[in-house]
């Protein structure tokens, strides 16, 4: 079992990486500069899927995995790269289990009470301005 320290140092260098590797693909999508829209978004949050159920899938067939190296990948460079990659992650983990109903809740919740809290930041953040 790794210890803590161990835990944190993967997770914050593969969140580095992961943050430095999302910030390539706005950069690819929309240039320096560029107006900011959701296709770099829904890029990255296509790539961390694929990439999460891919480790996810290994560790399934192989059975056992290295701690720090799942830890690095999935909690460090994904978390980082994309949150959406862990909530996708998350429902298939449910969907394995036969848990269709918390699933489909899980699912639906997270995707709306997520846009009502960002329109309720966005409305706060606003009226905090001025």
């Amino acid at each position: 079992m790794p210890s803590t320290f161990s835990l944190l140092l993967v997770v914050a260098l593969g969140g580095s990486a992961g943050a430095l590797a999302r910030f390539g693909v706005y950069l690819l999508i929309h240039g320096r500069g560029g107006r900011h829209g959701p296709w770099a978004t829904l890029l990255v949050n296509v790539i961390g899927c694929l990439l999460l159920g891919l480790i996810l899938g290994w560790i399934a067939r192989r059975g056992g995995s290295n701690e720090l190296w799942r830890t690095f990948f999935t909690v460090g460079v994904l978390g980082a790269f994309t949150t959406f990659s862990t909530y996708a992650g998350d429902a298939l983990r449910l969907i394995h289990d036969g848990r269709l109903l918390e699933a489909g809740a899980y699912l639906l919740l997270s995707m709306s009470i997520g846009l009502a809290a960002c329109a309720g930041g966005y409305e706060l953040g606003a009226r905090l301005a001025g």
